[in-house]
C-alpha cells in the first residue's frame, strides 16, 4: 500500500514527462516523514476520543492545529520541488481555510475548505505565475489526499474558489478582489466570515479578507438577510436533514446557527468596529458583547452549537450516527464526554432545534420553501 501510495503521488507530482530526480525523491520521503507523525497524530486523537478521555471541543483545536501543520509542512515541499523544477515564484502563495477548518472546528471525518490565492511581485496577472501556482496548487493536494491510511489522509475540498470548478485552482489576488467587488453571491460571502490564513503568506490572506467586508459593506441589510433566509430554505428543499442526528442540515441544527451568525456578521461589515471572527462560538460571544445579539438569545445559540459540536466529534469517533445504536463500550464513552445516554441526549437534541429554528426566523427571516422553488 504504501508503495501504491508513492506511485500515486510520484504522478501527480511529475507525471511522465518529469520523471522524478533524487531531489524530488527526497522530497517524497519528507512527505512520507510529515505523513507518519500525522497519522501517529490523528491515531492518539481518535483514541481519547473513542474512549471518552477528551473534551470535543478542546479536541477540535487540537485536530485543526494538526491540519494546519500539516497543511504548513506539505506546502514547504510542495514549493521547494516547484523552485527545483521551475525556479523561483515569481510571487508569494497564501493557502486559505474556511469552513471548519477556517473556523478551528474541525472533526475527526472532516474534509479541509481551501482556496489558494497568489500575487505576482508586480501585481499584475501574468501566465507563467498562474502556470506556477496551479502547479503548486496540484503538488499540495496530492500530498494532503494520498495515503497508505484513510483515516490519516484529508479530502481536499476547492470548491469554493471563485467561479466554483470553473475558475482556476489558484486565483490571482486581483481576481479574487474584482470577484469579490462585482461577481460573487451573498453565500459566498458568508463562507468568506469564516476565512482565515493557514499556510503560506498572511499579507494575500488579509487582502482577501479586507476585500471580502467591503464587498459585504457594498450590500444592503436586508438584502442579505433576504437571501440568506432564502439560501436556508434552498437547502431544506435540496438537501433536508434524514434525522434529528444529522446535526448540520436538519431544521435547527448547525447550519441555522453559521448562517445567523453570518448574516450578523455581514451586516456588520460597514462598521469599522466589527472584524469577521472565523469560529462559530467566538462570534456568538462577540455579537452579543457588540450589542447585535441579545445575551439570552446568544447563550441559548452557543449552548446549541457547544452541544451539536460535541455530538458530531462523538460520532465521528465512534463512526455511528445514531448515537442509540452504541455498543455499550461506546455508550460509556459518550457517557464519559457528554454525562449523558443517547436518549438524554436526544430529548435534548429536539428541544434545541426547536429554538434555533425560532431563533433563525426572528434573527435572520422566515425560511419559505416556495421562495426556494
Amino acid at each position: 500500500m504504501v508503495h501504491a501510495w508513492q506511485r500515486a503521488i510520484a504522478e501527480a507530482y511529475a507525471g511522465p514527462s518529469e520523471p522524478l530526480d533524487a531531489f524530488s525523491r527526497r522530497c517524497l520521503e519528507r512527505a512520507a516523514d510529515e505523513r507518519a507523525r500525522h497519522a501517529q497524530a490523528m491515531a492518539a486523537l481518535r483514541a481519547g476520543l473513542a474512549a471518552g478521555r477528551m473534551d470535543p471541543l478542546h479536541a477540535a483545536r487540537r485536530l485543526t492545529a494538526q491540519a494546519d501543520a500539516c497543511l504548513q509542512a506539505m506546502l514547504g515541499i510542495a514549493i521547494d520541488e516547484t523552485i527545483h523544477r521551475r525556479g523561483a515564484p515569481s510571487g508569494r502563495f497564501s493557502v486559505l481555510g474556511m469552513g471548519k477548518l477556517g473556523g478551528g472546528e474541525l472533526t475527526l471525518s472532516s474534509d479541509l475548505d481551501v482556496i489558494f490565492v497568489y500575487q505576482t511581485w508586480s501585481g499584475a496577472y501574468d501566465v507563467a505565475a498562474a502556470d506556477y501556482f496551479h502547479r503548486v496548487s496540484q503538488r499540495l493536494i496530492a500530498l494532503l489526499s494520498w495515503s497508505p491510511d484513510w483515516r490519516s489522509s484529508y479530502e481536499i475540498d476547492v470548491r469554493l474558489r471563485p467561479h466554483g470548478e470553473d475558475g482556476p485552482l489558484a486565483t490571482p489576488l486581483t481576481g479574487m478582489i474584482d470577484y469579490l467587488r462585482q461577481d460573487c453571491w451573498t453565500w459566498e460571502l458568508q463562507a468568506l466570515t469564516r476565512l482565515r490564513a493557514v499556510a503560506g503568506d498572511a499579507d494575500v490572506a488579509a487582502a482577501v479578507l479586507t476585500a471580502a467586508r467591503a464587498g459585504a459593506a457594498a450590500r444592503d441589510k436586508s438584502e442579505i438577510a433576504a437571501q440568506v433566509a432564502d439560501m436556508r430554505a434552498l437547502m431544506d428543499q435540496e438537501r433536508p436533514g434524514r434525522d434529528l442526528w444529522d446535526l448540520k442540515l436538519i431544521a435547527g441544527g448547525l447550519v441555522d446557527i453559521e448562517f445567523i451568525v453570518q448574516a450578523l456578521q455581514l451586516q456588520l461589515a460597514a462598521d469599522p468596529g466589527w472584524s469577521f471572527i472565523a469560529n462559530t462560538g467566538a462570534a456568538l460571544a462577540a455579537l452579543a458583547e457588540h450589542g447585535r445579539l441579545r445575551r439570552r438569545d446568544a447563550a441559548a445559540l452557543h449552548a446549541a452549537w457547544s452541544l451539536y459540536s460535541a455530538v458530531r466529534q462523538m460520532q465521528s469517533a465512534l463512526e455511528v450516527d445514531d448515537l442509540t445504536r452504541l455498543s455499550q463500550d461506546g455508550k460509556a464513552a459518550l457517557a464519559a464526554t457528554l454525562q449523558a445516554s443517547p436518549t438524554q441526549l436526544r430529548t435534548r437534541l429536539i428541544a434545541h432545534q426547536a429554538r434555533v429554528r425560532a431563533l433563525f426566523e426572528a434573527l435572520v427571516g422566515p425560511v419559505r420553501l416556495e421562495a426556494a422553488a
